[in-house]
């Protein structure tokens, strides 16, 4: 009897530890049917403190957890941090399961370089389609510092952003990304994460996002195949969406080893827009920012 009450009192006193190790949890917006919620560290959250978070995805007409997300360029989950400010940007990855409180959840750490409002999306693959949800966090700085410097890039790097004239609406705009190290074009681009180039595209009032890959030969044979049958006027979407997926889904090789990158993207509003791209010299990623203006054809 004795033995027994321990073991309830235990168990309840783990349960409580564990509660309060944990902080709010929060829902996410963003495209599909599901319900993804993360649970926030306790308490204030800090610039320079690794963080731990953990989130699940579950079917919003069921409540179940979905177990069967599909690995896109080496990983489960992309998860992007930019800060609202647009000098902070950071590519994370999640790539299995662990439980936590019962439950079947993803996790990661981050440590935030400044204090301020964050914006957090969340993107993986699942049934043939990609799917974003985003959330928003705020940063306290325990030293009460205003920071104001800009985006730091890469030490010795540059980058230089070709394109066609002006960025209008609705176009399918072609860029290309020149990357050079001490005024030298560099030539020794390798893989990160199963793509030369890796990218996010955020709109400067936040309304429209993208996810940025270099456009490999693969691609062009599948953006040709749309025009095609569009041409034709008997285009199958779907099916072609589902073909870019498996595209990234898929091993892929080295293209393009540098100085330049070609890729793509079709802007849906006028306005500015952040580019945060990443490549890796002899294999170590090195992140720039770029800002690109897009204007509407029809305004002239």
């Amino acid at each position: 009897m004795m033995r027994h009450l321990f073991i309830l009192c235990f168990s309840l006193l783990l349960i409580v530890f564990l509660l309060g190790c944990a902080g709010e949890k929060i829902s996410t917006k963003g495209g599909g049917p599901y319900k993804l919620e993360v649970q926030l560290p306790k308490g204030t959250l800090y610039s320079n403190t690794e963080l731990d978070f953990s989130f699940n995805v579950k079917a919003a007409w069921s409540n179940k957890t979905i177990e069967n997300i599909r690995r896109a360029h080496e990983s489960l989950f992309h998860i992007f941090v930019t800060s609202k400010d647009f000098n902070e940007f950071s590519h994370l990855h999640v790539d299995g399961l662990s439980e936590t409180e019962g439950d079947l959840a993803y996790s990661f750490k981050h440590k935030f370089k400044r204090a301020g409002g964050h914006r957090i999306a969340i993107e993986f693959v699942h049934n043939g389609q990609v799917w974003n949800r985003f959330f928003d966090i705020n940063i306290a700085d325990k030293k009460k510092v205003d920071r104001k410097e800009e985006f730091i890039a890469p030490e010795n790097f540059s980058v230089t952003l070709y394109n066609q004239g002006n960025v209008y609406v609705g176009d399918l705009s072609h860029f290309e990304l020149e990357i050079n190290k001490n005024n030298r074009p560099v030539r020794n681009l390798e893989l990160f994460l199963g793509a030369e180039l890796h990218g996010v595209i955020w709109k400067s009032d936040w309304t429209d996002f993208g996810h940025l890959h270099s456009f490999t030969p693969k691609m062009k044979a599948i953006f040709d195949e749309i025009s095609s049958r569009q041409k034709q006027n008997a285009p199958n979407l779907k099916q072609l969406q589902t073909a870019l997926v498996e595209l990234i889904c898929e091993k892929t090789e080295l293209v393009f080893e540098g100085p330049k990158i070609p890729f793509k993207y079709v802007f849906k509003k006028a306005g500015t827009y952040y580019a945060f791209v990443q490549v890796a010299p002899n294999g170590v990623p090195k992140t720039f920012r770029l800002i690109i203006e897009v204007v509407d054809r029809s305004l002239g």
